[in-house]
């Protein structure tokens, strides 16, 4: 159980990189704080590969955005304010505990392939990804203009 147990933390430090023991001490408590998550939400969830969540964020902010222009074509702007400061507070507070669990998730999948292919994988679907910023920043500049788009007739 111990060598099993090992084998995961080997895993996870090479899934996260240089930052593990960083994240290790973070993710002793339940809730710990990270700024980068804080500051940018989505770029970090795109620099750490946390792409499903990342997606599912752009697709509450889409829908909210396309019911409150059904619901309330006129609503103030400080709401948008309010929710962004919202979802930035929850990944500054949750941001390592959701990190923690996708790293659990891959590095468990992992386990079941053989041995010798682990640390080309492990490697392969953690540490950091530039890419990732970058798809990040290209869905808020869609995202834009899908405001711009949506709000048109009003602006106008």
């Amino acid at each position: 159980m111990n060598e099993i147990k090992n084998c995961n933390e080997k895993l996870k430090e090479s899934f996260v990189g240089e930052k593990y023991d960083w994240y290790a001490t973070k993710w002793q408590k339940d809730l710990s704080w990270n700024w980068a998550a804080f500051f940018l939400s989505v770029c970090w969830l795109g620099y750490r590969k946390m792409y499903k969540v990342m997606f599912l964020l752009f697709g509450f902010f889409v829908s909210l955005d396309v019911i409150m222009r059904i619901v309330w074509p006129y609503y103030p702007p400080v709401i948008d304010n309010i929710i962004g400061g919202m979802v930035a507070l929850f990944f500054g507070i949750k941001g390592n505990a959701l990190y923690k669990k996708r790293v659990e998730q891959i590095v468990e999948q992992i386990q079941s392939i053989p041995e010798e292919r682990r640390e080309t994988t492990v490697k392969k679907e953690g540490g950091t990804s530039t890419a990732g910023v970058f798809l990040a920043l290209g869905l808020l500049v869609l995202y834009m203009i899908f405001v711009v788009v949506l709000y048109w007739d009003i602006t106008v």
